[in-house]
């Protein structure tokens, strides 16, 4: 296309803007001062904060019709052209006509400009591109007719405020597209903007205005010499100096992410040099600065874009279209923050004058340094060891407290325990959060405290359970005698049924029920000592005569319901007077051998003493008293006594040289005894049930309970704020009082002695025949087979070869693998559970954390870093690992295995990501940020992953990761959550609630009710036989819900 008056010489003497004459040399036939307006009308059009302004009315100069258009309304001008929307009159519809600003005077620069536009636009057909049906001439006048789109350009509707996260990256990913598209073709835009991205109807966005553009195969040459191509805030630093590629087009859709996203250009100056100058030496400040909460994904893609040097930025448009679609759909992004390095070496080139003043303090110091470090290798070397000796000292410093912990939860000092775990953790929590040990002993050493209640004002003093054992009495400093219902006192703000008030006040210092239940025996100290029968059905006081005398002082009262037997003793305080027996059918008391400070009574015919150094010695009430039983060694700081119902064992507390409590437990039939666990504190009362259960308390405030047949584990049982006085129980042996020296008293029933201690991991298959568990026997870790041959648990033990770290169970046989130090063992279990069959084994990796079992070997995690992990797949018989793969998730993450075996699923409970790994191919699937959770379980069926953390739970798609619901629970924080069945769950808390829920009913609560918090809930596949392990690893059958969901 030639310029309209190339043939006429005279017609181009005056200049055609202003009519100036023009020098020989003037270019384009434009006097300099023209051409300069121009220039400044082409900036003002490429400025960063340009928008094309909106439909105006068509200047006057120019025709309604213009060759066979009727121009309606101008949507746009620019520094050389001028676009109005016009009507085709031959194809009747709407078209954008672009015209040369300089009509017939144009040169011969705008006309290859709008021709190249034409060309280049005629090379694209993409939805993503504005389509040019035709381009001409008329009158001298280049035009060309475009698609009309009528939604206006970008930069109408996006302002100087950030855009939404997910509407920007979707139209940058559009665009990108689109231009990718260009690429493929041989196009390159060099001029995206958002002036020239227009936005449909329905908010598609199109790029537009090829006015710029270069074709690949061509060299460029189409601007006048020093004049920059494109728009200055949009263009890369390589395209300042003339250079093209499809780089400078992705550095572009940078600038334009970065304007969506943060509401501002990453560089603005003054004039084009400036704003040339920071683009190429300074770095953009990154949008998170900019924009609180911005994702750092985004911020990455962002700054990848806009890296200095073009081989760093995305290889092309469509890269960075994938990576943009690889955020909306929650997949990992494949860009990577710039390292430390780079950005140094970056700054470096930027500023050479700078980092050569650096590098010459840099060297003075290192010439300083390595003086310093001659001088003081011998110390830099000391230094070194003392570091490594510190670690190794750290690693045997947790060790030791971890034994240290487990002998401490084992002996009952629970406080000790827990504070000795808070060290280990505040000295390295990682660690500890990762270790399983560690969880386990915070478990243990951290049980349900007992529920208290607050019954006298000041210490209690006696107590006494009915005969039936549903009612006890208890008496305090107070002087009442209060009658409590034993059911009540299991639960908060329990109040007595009863209170007898007496005249006396003295604090009774024994009680005793009647065999019928009707009255209470009250005997107190003092001057006169005093004894009565309180009636329950408020009738008087029915005193009882007792010998008097100034040195006398009661001790213990016995089987006062037939002929009471009062013991005395001196008075606190007064010279010492033979201890005695008062029969009441004597007239005198009977002296007792020895100063017996101490005594214990079987509540019938038989007597305890215990004397500092006679020792202890059986005392028969026949008339006379006769002494069946005697043991001579001497209990120094004797502090409690306590003696079996049939008189067969005898327990004695006393202080050992090491400062702390010790009990033995003595056998009256043979010689045979034994020493319980140093306890904390002075004991102040010993309690012994059915010559099965020891219960002790005092000034530690815990209450102790040990099953005699297995006295090595003790049961801890906190919550008293007071040294506690007194512990007893009830005639049956089922429910254990405690009272403490502030008047608050506790009843706790007595664990089941069917229970079996067993630890996790636990796992059974789906007709709960049998389990594979770790017995716990003083503190050893026993791996068995618990074969269950009743319903009310009893069990067949046989032992395994290794601790169960993975189990699967099925049919014909169930799998477990074992692990014994650095080797695990695949053992197969057939249906009758009565052997194992070890056919293969594998060396572990060290450093390995979890493991879980696959079709053909095992997966292995292990600490990649603070904030990665690293999981390997492992096949038998291959000694290096068949795949690894890295995740940045948490290193102590759970492992968890779906049951069809084709996933696995890793649980950063803390920070509450959860990501699907693919089998056997370990590739990620999908990965997904919870609430904070604590636990997950996966269906049977393989379609859903149940969650819960804190008070919340939910339901997600097993195939996506995508949520498909989530609910408030109706309990507190989850312990352990479990499918029963496709359909339903069963959630245990830690305020010992356990709830049965529909997943078809919107998680439904179908049934709730108290229950012990589990570690571990187990059901058979119809349903009707339910398991748990407990917090404090006791295995218990529980009743099934009362409304089953059909298997």
């Amino acid at each position: 296309m030639q310029d309209h008056n190339s043939n006429n010489p005279s017609a181009i003497a005056a200049c055609p803007h202003c009519a100036s004459p023009l020098p020989p040399d003037a270019p384009a036939g434009i006097c300099r001062s023209c051409l300069a307006a121009n220039w400044l009308a082409m900036l003002d059009s490429e400025a960063p904060d340009e928008s094309a302004a909106e439909a105006t009315d068509p200047p006057e100069t120019e025709p309604e019709e213009f060759a066979g258009f009727i121009l309606r309304n101008q949507l746009g001008r620019g520094g050389m052209g001028v676009v109005y929307r016009a009507w085709q009159q031959s194809l009747q519809r709407d078209v954008a006509l672009k015209l040369v600003s300089s009509g017939r005077f144009a040169g011969t620069e705008e006309v290859q400009r709008l021709k190249l536009e034409a060309e280049a636009a005629a090379r694209l057909t993409h939805p993503g591109i504005v389509a040019v049906y035709e381009a001409g001439e008329s009158d001298g006048q280049p035009w060309l007719a475009m698609q009309y789109v009528p939604g206006g350009t970008l930069s109408q509707h996006v302002g100087k405020s950030a855009a939404p996260l997910q509407w920007s990256a979707r139209l940058v990913a559009d665009v990108s597209r689109a231009v990718h598209y260009a690429h493929q073709h041989g196009v390159l835009h060099r001029d995206l903007k958002p002036g020239n991205i227009l936005l449909s109807a329905d908010g598609q966005p199109l790029v537009a205005d090829f006015g710029l553009a270069r074709l690949m195969e061509q060299d460029e040459h189409l601007t006048l010499t020093g004049r920059s191509v494109g728009s200055p805030a949009y263009m890369s630093p390589e395209s300042f100096l003339g250079e093209a590629s499809t780089a400078r087009d992705v550095y572009a859709l940078g600038v334009i992410l970065y304007q969506l996203l943060t509401g501002q250009l990453p560089f603005s100056a003054d004039d084009p040099a400036a704003l040339a100058r920071r683009c190429a030496e300074d770095d953009p400040t990154p949008p998170r600065q900019l924009r609180r909460g911005l994702p750092r994904d985004l911020e990455v893609i962002t700054l990848k874009c806009l890296e200095k040097i073009p081989a760093r930025r995305y290889a092309s448009a469509a890269a960075l279209a994938d990576d943009l679609e690889n955020w909306l759909n929650f997949r990992p992004i494949l860009a990577r923050p710039s390292p430390p390095h780079l950005r140094i070496a970056r700054w470096i080139r930027r500023r050479p004058l700078h980092a050569a003043a650096a590098a010459v303090a840099c060297l003075a110091a290192t010439g300083f340094a390595t003086h310093r470090h001659r001088t003081n290798s011998i110390k830099a070397a000391a230094a070194a060891e003392t570091t490594r000796a510190r670690a190794s000292a750290l690693a045997n410093l947790q060790r030791a407290s971890l034994e240290s912990a487990l002998r401490e939860t084992e002996a009952g000092f629970l406080d000790q325990a827990r504070r000795i775990l808070s060290d280990v953790r505040t000295l390295d929590p990682v660690t500890a959060d990762a270790s399983p040990e560690w969880k386990w002993l915070w478990s243990r050493c951290t049980p349900q405290g007992l529920s208290l209640t607050q019954a006298h004002q000041g210490e209690i003093t006696a107590a006494a359970f009915s005969p039936d054992g549903l009612k006890i009495a208890t008496a305090g400093q107070d002087s009442l005698v209060h009658l409590w219902n034993c059911r009540d006192l299991t639960k908060p703000d329990a109040h007595p049924i009863q209170t007898i008030r007496t005249a006396h006040l003295t604090a009774p210092i024994h009680l005793s029920f009647s065999p019928d239940a009707s009255r209470i025996f009250v005997a107190r100290n003092g001057q006169p000592l005093s004894a009565e029968w309180l009636p329950l059905n408020g009738s008087p006081a029915e005193p009882v005569t007792l010998p008097q005398s100034p040195t006398a002082w009661m001790q213990s009262v016995i089987n006062p319901s037939a002929t009471p037997v009062v013991s005395f003793q001196s008075p606190p305080g007064t010279a010492a007077a033979p201890p005695a027996l008062w029969f009441a059918s004597q007239d005198l008391p009977t002296p007792l051998p020895g100063r017996a400070p101490f005594l214990a009574s079987n509540g019938t015919n038989l007597v305890l003493t215990g004397d500092f150094n006679d020792g202890l010695q059986l005392i028969n009430l026949a008339a006379p008293p006769v002494v069946s039983w005697k043991d001579p060694r001497p209990l120094y700081s004797l502090s409690a006594l306590a003696l079996s119902q049939s008189g067969s064992l005898a327990a004695a507390a006393h202080s050992a040289p090491t400062g702390l409590s010790q009990i033995q437990v003595i056998s009256t039939a043979s010689p045979s005894q034994f020493t319980l666990t140093e306890c904390s504190g002075t004991i102040r009362s010993l309690a012994i049930s059915g010559d099965q259960w020891l219960a002790a308390g005092g000034d530690d405030r815990v209450v102790r309970l040990w099953n005699l047949n297995a006295p090595s584990r003790c049961h801890a049982q906190p919550g008293h704020a007071r040294p506690i006085r007194i512990v007893a129980f009830s005639k049956d042996g089922s429910l254990l009082f405690s009272g403490d020296q502030g008047g608050r008293i506790a009843v706790s029933p007595l664990p089941s002695d069917r229970t079996e201690a067993v630890g996790p991991p636990l796992a059974a298959p789906p007709d709960l025949s049998f389990l594979f568990a770790t017995s716990l026997r003083d503190g050893i870790p026993q791996p068995e087979i618990v074969r269950l041959t009743t319903a009310d648990g009893s069990s067949l033990k046989y032992p395994l070869p290794g601790i169960p770290a993975a189990i699967t169970c099925g049919s014909p046989f169930s799998t477990v693998l074992c692990q014994q130090g650095q080797s695990v063992h695949r053992c197969r279990i057939p249906a009758d559970a009565t052997t194992h069959n070890t056919d293969a084994s594998a060396e572990l990796p060290a450093g390995t954390q979890a493991v879980a079992l696959t079709a053909d070997g095992f997966l292995s995690t292990e600490a990649g870093s603070s904030n990665a992990i690293t999981i390997r797949s492992h096949r038998f018989g291959t000694p290096e690992p068949v795949g690894t793969v890295r995740l940045a998730i948490a290193p102590w993450s759970t492992l968890t295995m779906a049951p069809n075996g084709l996933h696995c699923y890793l649980l950063d409970a803390p920070a509450g990501k959860l990501a699907c790994l693919a089998l056997p191919s370990l590739t990620l699937r999908w990965q997904q940020s919870l609430r904070q959770s604590v636990s997950i379980a996966v269906a049977p069926d393989n379609t859903t992953i149940a969650w819960a953390g804190g008070f919340y739970a939910g339901l997600l798609d097993a195939a996506t990761g995508k949520e498909l619901s989530s609910f408030r629970q109706p309990c507190e924080i989850i312990a352990r959550l479990t499918f029963a069945g496709p359909q339903h769950l069963m959630l245990s808390s830690y305020d010992h609630t356990l709830v049965f829920a529909s997943l078809a009913t919107a998680a439904v609560t179908l049934e709730s009710r108290r229950q012990p918090a589990c570690a571990e809930l187990l059901c058979s596949q119809d349903l009707s036989r339910w398991l748990s392990l407990d917090l404090q690893n006791q295995l218990a059958w529980f009743p099934p819900p009362s409304r089953n969901p059909p298997p």
